[in-house]
């Protein structure tokens, strides 16, 4: 699922839809601290992505897990690409 905040004005409005309604998830291209990219195919179109999947939840790996704040940075950044 993907989802948007309604904590920052800049994001888009909270929605809750399943990702693999619109996209074919493929390979894993990258991991790092809290997210994962994978390959992507538009389901409506054919156009290939890199999808980047962040992690919400605390892992068995990460005892502190994500903040809001880090994943919020994150989004940010991305949107800047």
């Amino acid at each position: 699922m993907f989802q948007a905040s309604m904590r920052s004005p800049s994001m888009e409005p909270f929605k809750q839809q399943k990702v693999e309604d619109f996209y074919d998830i493929g390979e894993e291209l990258g991991s790092g601290q809290f997210a994962i990219v994978k390959k992507c195919r538009e389901k409506s179109t054919g156009l290939e992505y890199a999808a980047k999947f962040i992690k919400k939840r605390q892992s068995r790996a990460s005892r502190r897990g994500v903040s809001r704040e880090e994943i919020e940075r994150e989004v940010s950044i991305l949107r800047q690409v």
